[in-house]
């Protein structure tokens, strides 16, 4: 079991899902670690303490990659990523906290379909839709 787009956001983002190309990918992690750092310092955190990557974010990231890319969401206790055409796209993939994980694509359905991480979840949409609104992506010519 794998989640999706329709099981958290009730809007529909018009130009969404683009293509998951390299350029997209790269401009998607840029633009969610600016709005991770600015998350931070709204936070009241520290200047000097600025997250330098995604670490602690793939619940953001999970669902602005579900929407954006139109990827499922899956996952276990220690990490949520996505999926697409049944393949691990993983905005995170370079934080520290998921290349400490001993395995962190480990996919867990009982814990993705539990009520806590819903909940969880839930409590991010917000956020994640103010983000969706914010991002320009990258041109990128239909495929042909």
């Amino acid at each position: 079991m794998h989640l999706s787009e329709e099981d958290f956001f009730n809007d529909y983002f018009d130009g969404y899902p683009i293509e998951a190309t390299d350029e997209n990918i790269a401009a998607v992690r840029a633009f969610c670690l600016q709005k991770w750092q600015e998350r931070h310092l709204e936070n009241k955190g520290a200047e000097d303490e600025i997250p330098q990557d995604l670490s602690n974010a793939c619940k953001f990231t999970a669902l602005f990659g579900s929407v954006i890319f139109g990827a499922d969401i899956g996952g276990n206790y220690d990490h949520v990523f996505n999926v697409l055409d049944g393949r691990i796209m993983d905005i995170n993939a370079d934080a520290a906290d998921v290349k400490a994980l001993t395995d962190p694509y480990r996919h867990d359905d009982a814990f993705i379909g539990s009520g806590d991480f819903q909940e969880s979840m839930d409590s991010c949409v917000s956020r994640v839709e103010d983000w969706i609104c914010a991002f320009e992506p990258p041109f990128t010519p239909e495929p042909r």
